[in-house]
């Protein structure tokens, strides 16, 4: 694609938001005036700090990109290419508040399973990235490495330190597997994979956090869940072992040195795709493809790759390149375009 500069907000920006306009005015029918106006005393004020009330905590599942992603922190390329995980399903129009209050479907967990099982057999014959973070499997792969596996593979898949019973139930499955293969220890390590994987300890996020004794009401994220929180918003995936080590010892209590993470992983290759995803959302680029070809006779889906690849590229170019305020992606005078869209566009 070229960039050009262009008078108007990107086509796909506003097709994207077109789902919102209903006829009434009234966005998706169930919004209030009160609403639009930002505030329920219709004041627009959405109040300083000391009005802000955070949300709830509680559990909610990793997204799928998030889940693909720690797939990949934790077990390579190789089980991040098979990894298939259940669909997002959007509330109230985001994935991350369906995926705080949906329940999974039996047929979800089933595809949890089935995912689980190939991501373990990849990792098995790719067993370099998890070697990184248990060492034994390559080098002394024997029964001994089943707890070395469930120690450190465990801590950062479930983002805590697992208590001895849990290692001990982990091992166990890896040692009957291990019998059942006859001495294999591949077979056991598949199967110890699995357990760790399907676990809610990993695919639910959990913050309970610790009681401010002078607030009895309110609670304060833990450093593992402040920073599981951090990682997940900024690279779209889990923390790193060091990064969990760092916070279980109180590191990141100190804002500078929270934000000093925050800088680090704003600057890893995956944090454009995070925010990518989450502007995918905001924008509801999901809806742009479902376009009614009476009403859009020009559309097709070779169109619609390229106006999802100009506000891509347009959003990347302004928060990665140009390193500006966001909100100049609405009255930027420039877009990129491709052949498709320079016709639909008379250039």
């Amino acid at each position: 694609m070229k960039r050009f500069e262009f008078l108007s907000v990107p086509l796909a920006l506003v097709l994207g938001l077109v789902p919102a306009c209903k006829g009434d005015g009234a966005g998706d029918g169930e919004s209030s005036g009160d609403e639009a106006d930002g505030t329920a005393d219709g004041t627009g004020d959405t109040g300083g700090a000391d009005n802000f009330i955070p949300a709830p905590g509680g559990m909610r599942r990793l997204l799928a990109y998030q889940y693909v992603n720690s797939i990949r922190a934790l077990l390579g390329p190789e089980a991040a290419a098979v990894a298939d995980p259940p669909g997002d399903q959007a509330l109230h129009g985001y994935y991350s508040i369906g995926a705080a209050n949906l329940a999974p479907a039996l047929d979800l967990v089933e595809l949890y399973e089935s995912s689980a099982l190939a991501i373990a057999d990849a990792a098995v014959a790719n067993p370099a990235k998890l070697a990184t973070i248990a060492p034994c499997v390559t080098a002394s792969p024997n029964q001994a490495c089943y707890t070395e596996v469930a120690e450190k593979l465990g801590h950062v898949a479930w983002r805590r330190p697992l208590t001895q019973d849990e290692v001990d139930a982990i091992v166990d499955i890896a040692l009957q597997a291990d019998a059942w293969g006859e001495g294999d220890f591949n077979a056991g390590l598949k199967y110890e994979l699995v357990r760790i994987l399907l676990s809610p300890n990993f695919i639910y996020v959990t913050e309970i956090g610790v009681q401010d004794p002078n607030e009895p009401e309110e609670y304060w994220l833990t450093g593992p869940e402040l920073v599981t929180r951090t990682s997940l918003l900024i690279n779209g995936r889990i923390p790193s072992l060091a990064t969990l080590e760092a916070a279980e010892k109180g590191t990141y209590d100190d804002p500078a040195a929270l934000e000093s993470l925050a800088r680090a992983l704003l600057a890893d290759p995956g944090a454009p795709d995070a925010l990518s995803a989450f502007f995918a959302e905001y924008l509801v680029l999901d809806e742009i493809p479902g376009k009614d070809l009476e009403l859009f006779p020009l559309y097709s889906q070779t169109l619609v790759d390229s106006m999802l690849q100009e506000t891509e590229l347009l959003l990347r170019d302004v928060i990665w390149e140009q390193d500006a305020d966001w909100r100049s992606f609405y009255d930027a005078d420039y877009t990129f375009i491709d052949a498709n869209l320079a016709q639909l566009y008379g250039m």
